[in-house]
Protein backbone atom coordinates (compact mmCIF):
# COMPACT_ATOMS: atom_id res chain seq x y z
CA UNK A 1 0.00 0.00 0.00
CA UNK A 2 1.49 3.30 -1.12
CA UNK A 3 1.79 5.60 1.96
CA UNK A 4 0.00 7.92 0.07
CA UNK A 5 -2.90 5.52 0.50
CA UNK A 6 -5.40 5.82 2.81
CA UNK A 7 -6.51 2.84 4.70
CA UNK A 8 -10.43 2.21 4.32
CA UNK A 9 -12.43 1.83 7.94
CA UNK A 10 -15.68 -0.72 8.54
CA UNK A 11 -18.25 1.85 8.03
CA UNK A 12 -16.70 2.44 4.78
CA UNK A 13 -16.49 -0.74 3.44
CA UNK A 14 -20.12 -1.77 4.63
CA UNK A 15 -20.95 1.67 2.60
CA UNK A 16 -19.77 0.44 -0.09
CA UNK A 17 -21.08 -3.19 -0.45
CA UNK A 18 -24.75 -1.97 0.65
CA UNK A 19 -24.04 0.63 -2.43
CA UNK A 20 -22.65 -1.97 -4.81
CA UNK A 21 -24.02 -5.43 -3.45
CA UNK A 22 -22.05 -6.83 -7.03
CA UNK A 23 -19.09 -6.48 -6.36
CA UNK A 24 -16.95 -9.31 -5.66
CA UNK A 25 -13.66 -8.45 -3.54
CA UNK A 26 -11.57 -10.89 -2.08
CA UNK A 27 -8.97 -9.75 1.14
CA UNK A 28 -6.01 -12.05 1.96
CA UNK A 29 -3.36 -11.44 4.68
CA UNK A 30 -0.13 -10.23 2.51
CA UNK A 31 0.78 -8.41 -0.92
CA UNK A 32 2.43 -11.61 -2.34
CA UNK A 33 -1.11 -13.52 -1.70
CA UNK A 34 -2.73 -10.67 -3.18
CA UNK A 35 -0.31 -11.40 -6.43
CA UNK A 36 -1.28 -14.58 -6.84
CA UNK A 37 -4.81 -14.69 -5.55
CA UNK A 38 -5.27 -11.56 -8.90
CA UNK A 39 -3.28 -14.00 -11.05
CA UNK A 40 -5.27 -16.80 -10.36
CA UNK A 41 -8.66 -14.93 -10.81
CA UNK A 42 -7.12 -13.00 -14.37
CA UNK A 43 -5.89 -16.63 -15.24
CA UNK A 44 -9.78 -17.45 -15.09
CA UNK A 45 -11.32 -14.70 -16.48
CA UNK A 46 -12.71 -13.23 -13.14
CA UNK A 47 -13.01 -9.56 -12.60
CA UNK A 48 -13.34 -9.84 -9.12
CA UNK A 49 -10.57 -7.78 -7.27
CA UNK A 50 -7.82 -8.66 -4.38
CA UNK A 51 -6.84 -6.55 -1.67
CA UNK A 52 -4.52 -6.96 1.65
CA UNK A 53 -5.85 -6.93 4.69
CA UNK A 54 -3.37 -3.75 5.39
CA UNK A 55 -5.32 -1.28 3.34
CA UNK A 56 -8.41 -1.85 5.84
CA UNK A 57 -8.42 -0.23 9.04
CA UNK A 58 -9.25 -3.13 11.45
CA UNK A 59 -8.88 -2.25 15.26
CA UNK A 60 -6.58 -3.87 16.79
CA UNK A 61 -8.47 -3.91 20.07
CA UNK A 62 -12.03 -5.43 18.19
CA UNK A 63 -9.59 -8.10 17.09
CA UNK A 64 -8.32 -8.76 20.42
CA UNK A 65 -11.99 -8.72 21.91
CA UNK A 66 -12.97 -11.50 19.23
CA UNK A 67 -9.98 -13.70 20.56
CA UNK A 68 -7.73 -13.53 17.66
CA UNK A 69 -4.46 -12.57 17.20
CA UNK A 70 -3.63 -9.32 16.30
CA UNK A 71 -1.98 -10.21 12.92
CA UNK A 72 -2.85 -10.48 8.92
CA UNK A 73 -4.62 -13.55 9.98
CA UNK A 74 -6.20 -11.96 12.90
CA UNK A 75 -7.25 -9.68 11.00
CA UNK A 76 -8.77 -11.14 8.19
CA UNK A 77 -10.51 -13.67 10.15
CA UNK A 78 -12.37 -10.54 11.78
CA UNK A 79 -13.56 -9.07 9.14
CA UNK A 80 -15.15 -12.11 7.53
CA UNK A 81 -17.03 -12.14 10.97
CA UNK A 82 -18.17 -8.76 11.05
CA UNK A 83 -18.72 -8.39 7.69
CA UNK A 84 -21.10 -11.63 8.05
CA UNK A 85 -22.71 -9.86 11.38
CA UNK A 86 -23.18 -6.55 9.36
CA UNK A 87 -24.04 -7.66 5.91
CA UNK A 88 -25.34 -11.28 6.06
CA UNK A 89 -23.79 -14.20 4.28
CA UNK A 90 -25.30 -13.80 0.77
CA UNK A 91 -23.15 -10.54 -0.23
CA UNK A 92 -20.19 -11.53 -2.65
CA UNK A 93 -17.04 -11.41 -0.51
CA UNK A 94 -14.51 -13.19 0.24
CA UNK A 95 -11.97 -13.30 2.88
CA UNK A 96 -8.86 -15.65 2.71
CA UNK A 97 -6.91 -16.57 5.57
CA UNK A 98 -3.69 -18.74 6.23
CA UNK A 99 -4.70 -22.43 7.84
CA UNK A 100 -1.67 -21.87 10.24
CA UNK A 101 -2.50 -24.21 13.06
CA UNK A 102 -6.05 -25.56 12.68
CA UNK A 103 -5.42 -28.58 10.57
CA UNK A 104 -3.24 -29.81 13.49
CA UNK A 105 -4.76 -28.95 16.23
CA UNK A 106 -8.51 -29.65 14.29
CA UNK A 107 -9.62 -26.28 14.66
CA UNK A 108 -12.77 -25.30 12.57
CA UNK A 109 -14.01 -21.95 10.92
CA UNK A 110 -17.52 -21.09 10.96
CA UNK A 111 -17.57 -18.12 8.94
CA UNK A 112 -19.26 -18.47 5.93
CA UNK A 113 -17.74 -15.44 4.63
CA UNK A 114 -14.23 -16.95 4.81
CA UNK A 115 -11.64 -19.25 2.78
CA UNK A 116 -8.98 -21.08 4.73
CA UNK A 117 -6.01 -22.35 2.37
CA UNK A 118 -5.86 -26.40 2.15
CA UNK A 119 -2.47 -26.07 3.36
CA UNK A 120 -0.69 -24.46 6.62
CA UNK A 121 -0.69 -20.98 4.03
CA UNK A 122 -0.21 -20.35 0.60
CA UNK A 123 3.64 -20.84 0.33
CA UNK A 124 2.92 -24.65 0.89
CA UNK A 125 0.76 -25.15 -2.43
CA UNK A 126 4.98 -24.81 -3.56
CA UNK A 127 5.66 -27.89 -1.56
CA UNK A 128 6.03 -30.35 -4.44
CA UNK A 129 9.04 -31.24 -6.43
CA UNK A 130 8.31 -29.72 -9.61
CA UNK A 131 7.87 -25.81 -8.19
CA UNK A 132 11.35 -26.42 -6.24
CA UNK A 133 12.87 -28.22 -9.23
CA UNK A 134 12.07 -25.55 -11.48
CA UNK A 135 13.52 -22.95 -8.59
CA UNK A 136 16.31 -24.78 -8.14
CA UNK A 137 16.55 -24.50 -12.06
CA UNK A 138 15.93 -21.09 -12.12
CA UNK A 139 18.33 -19.90 -9.49
CA UNK A 140 21.48 -22.26 -10.91
CA UNK A 141 21.85 -23.77 -7.72
CA UNK A 142 24.46 -26.19 -8.01
CA UNK A 143 23.17 -29.49 -6.32
CA UNK A 144 23.09 -32.86 -7.42
CA UNK A 145 19.76 -33.45 -5.43
CA UNK A 146 16.36 -33.61 -7.09
CA UNK A 147 13.60 -31.26 -6.38
CA UNK A 148 12.45 -34.37 -4.48
CA UNK A 149 15.40 -35.27 -2.62
CA UNK A 150 15.63 -31.71 -1.69
CA UNK A 151 11.98 -31.86 0.38
CA UNK A 152 12.95 -34.69 1.85
CA UNK A 153 16.19 -33.19 3.05
CA UNK A 154 14.51 -30.24 4.72
CA UNK A 155 11.50 -31.87 5.94
CA UNK A 156 12.31 -32.74 9.30
CA UNK A 157 13.81 -29.49 10.15
CA UNK A 158 10.47 -28.18 9.02
CA UNK A 159 8.44 -30.03 10.87
CA UNK A 160 10.92 -29.51 14.25
CA UNK A 161 10.37 -25.70 13.71
CA UNK A 162 6.56 -26.34 13.21
CA UNK A 163 6.21 -28.65 16.62
CA UNK A 164 8.55 -25.98 18.55
CA UNK A 165 6.22 -23.11 17.55
CA UNK A 166 2.83 -25.25 18.23
CA UNK A 167 4.44 -25.86 21.90
CA UNK A 168 5.32 -22.34 22.26
CA UNK A 169 1.74 -21.48 21.56
CA UNK A 170 -0.19 -23.87 23.86
CA UNK A 171 1.86 -23.51 26.63
CA UNK A 172 1.67 -19.61 26.52
CA UNK A 173 5.37 -19.19 27.31
CA UNK A 174 5.66 -16.48 24.83
CA UNK A 175 9.11 -17.49 23.36
CA UNK A 176 10.91 -15.46 20.71
CA UNK A 177 11.40 -17.27 17.66
CA UNK A 178 15.50 -17.44 17.12
CA UNK A 179 17.21 -17.42 13.60
CA UNK A 180 17.54 -21.39 13.67
CA UNK A 181 20.03 -21.68 10.26
CA UNK A 182 22.58 -20.40 13.47
CA UNK A 183 21.78 -23.80 14.06
CA UNK A 184 22.11 -25.54 11.13
CA UNK A 185 25.14 -26.86 9.27
CA UNK A 186 25.16 -28.70 5.93
CA UNK A 187 27.04 -31.90 5.14
CA UNK A 188 27.20 -33.46 1.66
CA UNK A 189 24.10 -31.13 0.83
CA UNK A 190 22.14 -32.25 4.29
CA UNK A 191 21.42 -30.75 7.07
CA UNK A 192 22.47 -31.07 10.68
CA UNK A 193 20.06 -29.73 13.03
CA UNK A 194 21.16 -29.09 16.81
CA UNK A 195 18.25 -29.32 18.14
CA UNK A 196 20.14 -29.07 21.58
CA UNK A 197 21.53 -26.08 21.22
CA UNK A 198 18.34 -24.04 19.67
CA UNK A 199 16.53 -25.18 22.30
CA UNK A 200 18.75 -23.64 24.42
CA UNK A 201 18.76 -20.57 22.80
CA UNK A 202 15.08 -20.92 22.30
CA UNK A 203 14.12 -21.12 26.21
CA UNK A 204 16.51 -18.44 26.96
CA UNK A 205 14.72 -16.21 25.18
CA UNK A 206 12.08 -16.23 28.23
CA UNK A 207 14.43 -17.38 31.05
CA UNK A 208 12.61 -20.65 31.20
CA UNK A 209 13.19 -22.14 34.39
CA UNK A 210 13.81 -26.07 34.68
CA UNK A 211 10.25 -26.95 35.44
CA UNK A 212 9.41 -24.81 32.35
CA UNK A 213 11.81 -26.60 30.22
CA UNK A 214 10.82 -30.34 31.56
CA UNK A 215 7.07 -29.27 30.38
CA UNK A 216 8.09 -27.74 27.04
CA UNK A 217 9.76 -31.14 26.52
CA UNK A 218 6.76 -33.20 27.60
CA UNK A 219 4.27 -31.27 25.17
CA UNK A 220 6.96 -31.20 22.26
CA UNK A 221 7.07 -35.62 22.74
CA UNK A 222 3.01 -35.57 22.65
CA UNK A 223 2.95 -33.36 19.33
CA UNK A 224 5.23 -35.40 17.98
CA UNK A 225 3.10 -37.83 18.54
CA UNK A 226 0.21 -36.68 16.71
CA UNK A 227 -0.63 -38.21 13.46
CA UNK A 228 0.02 -35.90 10.42
CA UNK A 229 -0.93 -37.55 7.21
CA UNK A 230 -0.06 -34.60 4.97
CA UNK A 231 3.45 -32.59 5.39
CA UNK A 232 1.69 -29.33 3.74
CA UNK A 233 -0.26 -29.09 7.21
CA UNK A 234 2.00 -29.43 9.60
CA UNK A 235 4.93 -27.03 8.42
CA UNK A 236 4.96 -23.31 8.55
CA UNK A 237 4.54 -21.95 4.86
CA UNK A 238 7.33 -18.93 5.81
CA UNK A 239 9.52 -21.39 7.61
CA UNK A 240 9.83 -23.55 4.46
CA UNK A 241 10.61 -19.86 2.37
CA UNK A 242 13.43 -19.61 4.96
CA UNK A 243 15.20 -22.79 5.43
CA UNK A 244 15.23 -22.73 1.42
CA UNK A 245 16.86 -19.54 1.81
CA UNK A 246 19.23 -20.34 4.02
CA UNK A 247 19.93 -23.55 2.11
CA UNK A 248 19.85 -22.22 -1.66
CA UNK A 249 22.07 -19.88 -0.59
CA UNK A 250 24.17 -22.47 0.33
CA UNK A 251 24.26 -24.10 -3.35
CA UNK A 252 24.60 -20.83 -5.10
CA UNK A 253 28.06 -19.51 -5.44
CA UNK A 254 27.67 -16.15 -6.97
CA UNK A 255 26.40 -13.32 -5.22
CA UNK A 256 23.77 -11.33 -5.05
CA UNK A 257 21.94 -14.27 -3.52
CA UNK A 258 17.72 -14.59 -3.73
CA UNK A 259 16.28 -13.56 -0.60
CA UNK A 260 12.83 -14.62 1.11
CA UNK A 261 10.76 -12.26 -0.64
CA UNK A 262 12.29 -12.93 -3.73
CA UNK A 263 12.12 -17.09 -3.37
CA UNK A 264 8.36 -16.69 -2.56
CA UNK A 265 7.81 -14.76 -6.03
CA UNK A 266 9.85 -17.63 -7.86
CA UNK A 267 8.16 -20.26 -6.39
CA UNK A 268 4.68 -19.01 -7.01
CA UNK A 269 5.50 -18.30 -10.78
CA UNK A 270 6.19 -22.07 -10.77
CA UNK A 271 2.45 -22.74 -10.14
CA UNK A 272 -0.09 -23.68 -12.72
CA UNK A 273 -3.26 -22.22 -12.36
CA UNK A 274 -4.74 -25.48 -13.57
CA UNK A 275 -2.95 -27.50 -10.44
CA UNK A 276 -4.65 -24.69 -8.30
CA UNK A 277 -8.11 -25.19 -9.38
CA UNK A 278 -7.77 -28.59 -8.60
CA UNK A 279 -7.54 -27.26 -4.92
CA UNK A 280 -10.07 -27.23 -2.56
CA UNK A 281 -9.66 -23.55 -1.62
CA UNK A 282 -9.08 -22.22 -5.29
CA UNK A 283 -12.16 -24.63 -6.26
CA UNK A 284 -14.27 -22.81 -3.67
CA UNK A 285 -12.85 -19.00 -5.23
CA UNK A 286 -14.09 -20.10 -8.64
CA UNK A 287 -17.41 -20.87 -7.60
CA UNK A 288 -17.53 -17.75 -5.82
CA UNK A 289 -16.53 -15.94 -8.16
CA UNK A 290 -18.57 -17.16 -10.82
CA UNK A 291 -20.98 -13.90 -12.46
CA UNK A 292 -18.21 -11.86 -11.81
CA UNK A 293 -17.08 -11.31 -15.84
Amino acid sequence: MSMKETRRTLEELVMRYRLHPHLCDIYVEGESDRRLVQWFLRTNNRAAVAYGISGIDVPAQAVLDKGLHDSHRGRVIFLAQYLEETLGSQVRITCIADADYDYFLQISRPEKLLLITDYTSMEMYCFNAGCVQKSVDLLGCKTNKSGADILITISALLKSMFLHRVANGLLAFELHWIDVSSCCGLVSENIEFDVTEFQKRYFNTRGLSEVQKQTFASRLTKLSNTTCTDDRRCIRGHDFVEVLEWYFGKLIRRAPRPNATEITRILFATLSADDLAAEGLFAALLGRTAGCN
